[in-house]
């Protein structure tokens, strides 16, 4: 809780997608996340990420989100 809020997850985010899109030239990344994480997706579209579906786990009930990122500026 006392680094909640200060950024250090976009930064990070950051510095992975840079490193993905440099230097391993991955061209898209899948993120999930629960529906109501709020905090992660915000995180997500800062970092570009588009959503692409809501879905279920097979034999689950919990409610996913699903985002694309392309690195594409």
């Amino acid at each position: 809780p006392i680094y909640e809020g200060k950024g250090y997850v976009t930064e990070a985010a950051s510095a992975v997608l840079d490193y993905t899109k440099q230097v391993l030239n991955i061209p898209q990344i899948l993120a999930i996340t629960n529906q109501d994480n709020e905090r992660s997706i915000k995180v997500l579209e800062k970092q570009g990420f588009i959503f692409e579906k809501n879905y279920t786990l097979p034999g689950e009930s919990t409610l996913l989100r699903m985002f694309r990122w392309t690195g594409k500026d």
